[in-house]
């Protein structure tokens, strides 16, 4: 009979005391290894005393640590090492973006840069490299690129559109709620292999796991919507994060302008279940859904006009009267699950597979009747216009994926990730464009009364498009980061995606190496080749050819130098990006 103990115990950074998640802990001289939760907090029995443990992880150095049976509560702290590459900020872990221009935004920081608005788009839109030519658009630019460049993550997951009041061109508000997320990480370029599909920036947004120790929640009320969040535990190894949102900008429009009929309505909902198997091996669902209703109109505008004019050289006075009606009633919304895990197979390889499935259904109806009607002070005279165009689009957009990743740890200073991925895209896409122009006259061959109509048969301004596609995309990628020594450190990378609609196969080489000159002045540079496939409402045909839409492609360059001073960081980078086969984007 042997007595076995428990022993728990907390992992946290020296400097900043933050918690290290997934560290990794290893008892000497056995096979057996375990690794602390998302909090840093692990728990484990051992039959013997003293014990030494071994605490590692990326990032940090590692750390030996001797337990004896008097010890009940065990607090472990590691030191940062610049191992992975040029980050300006450390929270929790390090980031897998890996890239030469990297910021990470705590919880704190990032809901006091989003403004009154309290959206993460807006903390974005105050980092270096990035810009937006309009306060109240949530989509950015990052360094001369155009907002479609850019790949927003929710927890690794790639979101399209992550935006409520889409209906409106010049105004938008990104649905991640604030109040869920523990942190941001945010490249303007030069990112590693990992990631594909993005030309100008990456944005990854992690949403917390709820606490394990009671129910918490609490309202509040923003300048745009009110918001309700609760963490709720569910036993000792599971909880659930939960946050819903409700928009009241109806008042706020009434109160501005009382006679426009302007109606914009959003709501989302959003879960995190996390379910901790056993210290090894965890679980994590994420539910996002978000519901739009804007709507302009029915609403009639009136101008009226006065001049004095010659007709058949005779003096006539005109009195113009021009009505404008328009209605827009755009519905949408947007659906994401996703079920994750995470397994630590061993002391030295952690498996990671997510499988997402994401849902977008738009229906857009704009409908416009304008009248011009001239009066003349001569009665025979007449001259009336009307205008009619209705603009109806649907879109239906489905897309079910799965990844599959691994990182091998075969030293503290060298450690790969490799992973692929699978898509499977259903694109449904209908637009019906009708117009016609009514001209009623007899000023331009007067005397003779004459009735003339135009109905325009090109085009562009009476069409029906139908477009109906579905393909798979999938790809992998394989990036290393080795620390040659204590000064240097290189990340080399490349990626490959296939697209079945474009039979088209790209390759990305990508390397990122960071130098420290001194202990607070680093040298970085980055060099790579970035794709991105074009959208389904891009391409040219729904089906395999070699003459439809070619991915876009940029070749990045950028060095910089950066110098950390307490709490201060400052940083000079140039940066060269060379473009080919782009899209215009309307």
């Amino acid at each position: 009979f042997r007595r076995v103990l428990f022993r728990s115990g907390w992992i946290k950074t020296a400097d900043t005391k933050e918690p290290v998640p997934y560290a990794i802990i290893k008892i000497q001289n056995s096979k057996v290894a375990f690794s602390c939760n998302e909090s840093g907090y692990f728990k484990n029995k051992f039959a013997s005393f003293p014990v030494l443990l071994q605490v590692s992880s990326v990032g940090y150095a590692a750390e030996n640590v001797e337990v004896k049976q008097t010890d009940t509560v065990i607090n472990i702290f590691l030191q940062p090492v610049s191992l992975n590459l040029n980050e300006v900020n450390v929270y929790a872990s390090r980031s897998n973006i890996q890239a030469s221009s990297l910021t990470t935004l705590k919880s704190i920081e990032s809901y006091n840069l989003a403004g009154t608005t309290k959206d993460i788009f807006r903390s974005v839109q105050m980092l270096p490299g990035v810009s937006s030519n309009n306060a109240a658009n949530a989509r950015y630019n990052v360094r001369g690129g155009t907002y479609d460049e850019n790949l927003i993550l929710i927890n690794g997951i790639e979101v399209a559109e992550p935006y409520h009041i889409k209906g409106f061109p010049f105004a938008s508000i990104g649905i991640f709620n604030i109040d869920l997320v523990q942190r941001i990480d945010f490249s303007a370029g030069g990112f590693s292999a990992e990631y594909g599909d993005a030309l100008s920036s990456v944005m990854n947004v992690d949403y917390r796991k709820a606490n394990n120790d009671s129910i918490t929640g609490r309202v509040s009320l923003g300048m745009i919507d009110l918001g309700l969040v609760a963490e709720i535990p569910m036993g000792k190894k599971a909880s659930l994060l939960f946050g819903a949102r409700r928009s009241y900008l109806d008042p706020v429009v009434k109160m501005i302008d009382p006679q426009d009929k302007v109606s914009v309505r959003y709501y989302d909902i959003q879960t995190k279940f996390d379910y901790e198997i056993n210290p090894r091996h965890k679980l994590s669902v994420l539910a996002i859904y978000s519901e739009d209703a804007d709507k302009v109109g029915p609403q009639m505008r009136e101008y009226k006009n006065n001049w004095n004019d010659y007709i058949n050289q005779q003096p006539v006075s005109v009195a113009q009267s021009e009505r404008k009606n328009l209605l827009l009633d755009s519905k949408y919304n947007d659906l994401l699950l996703a079920l994750s895990s995470r397994h630590i197979l061993s002391g030295k390889f952690i498996l990671n597979s997510e499988f997402s499935f994401y849902h977008e259904l738009e229906n857009s109806p704009q409908y416009s009747r304008d009248s011009i009607t001239y009066t003349y002070s001569s009665a025979v005279l007449f001259n009336h216009a009307y205008f009619r165009n209705d603009d109806i689009k649907d879109y239906d957009i489905t897309n079910y994926e799965y990844k599959l990743s691994g990182k091998i740890m075969f030293s503290q200073n060298n450690n790969t990730k490799t992973g692929i991925y699978i898509r499977h895209s259903d694109f449904d896409y209908q637009r019906t464009i009708s117009s016609s122009w009514d001209l009623y006259n007899n000023t331009d061959h007067y005397p003779d009364t004459v009735n003339t109509i135009y109905v325009p048969a090109n085009v562009e301004q009476n069409n029906y498009e139908v477009f109906k596609a579905n393909a798979l995309k999938f790809g992998g990628y394989a990036t290393h980061v080795w620390q040659a020594t204590s000064k240097l450190t290189v990340n080399l990378g490349v990626r490959f995606d296939y697209f079945e609609l474009n039979k088209r196969l790209d390759i990305s080489p990508r390397t990122n190496i960071s130098y420290l000159i001194a202990p607070d002045l680093k040298f970085t540079a980055a060099w790579g080749i970035f794709y991105k496939s074009p959208l389904m409402k891009q391409l040219k045909y729904n089906f395999a050819t070699t003459e439809n839409t070619k991915s876009q492609k940029t070749t990045q360059y950028m060095a910089g130098i950066e110098r950390r001073h307490n709490d201060i960081t400052l940083k000079l980078e140039g940066y060269y990006k060379k473009y080919n086969d782009l899209i215009p984007v309307l």
